[in-house]
């Protein structure tokens, strides 16, 4: 993946006191350490934190599967699975 807006991962979970909440921290860009760069809340908030810790890691792979899909013989019916992962990245990117 080229240079990237984001904070670059990995991201890591936090729980804070409460069951409901927690913290995405990812590298401190300016420095060392790490910077919060999501908060998590309500009832599912296990699972947005992993999803969202996930993120980066997630975009990473699939930028890289279609950056080398044309080396892989996976048949994409009506390029249905191109426009579902362009579109992700898209989503994930801004653009």
């Amino acid at each position: 993946m080229s240079t990237t807006k984001h904070t670059p991962g990995p991201w890591n979970v936090r729980k804070k006191g409460h069951p409901f909440a927690g913290d995405i921290f990812g590298p401190n860009t300016h420095g060392e350490g790490e910077q919060m760069v999501a908060q998590a809340f309500g009832y599912e908030t296990t699972a947005n934190r992993q999803l969202i810790a996930a993120a980066p890691d997630l975009l990473a792979a699939l930028v890289w599967i279609m950056e080398h899909r044309a080396s892989c013989d996976i048949p994409s019916p009506d390029g249905e699975w191109d426009e579902l992962a362009s579109a992700a990245i898209a989503k994930a990117t801004g653009q």
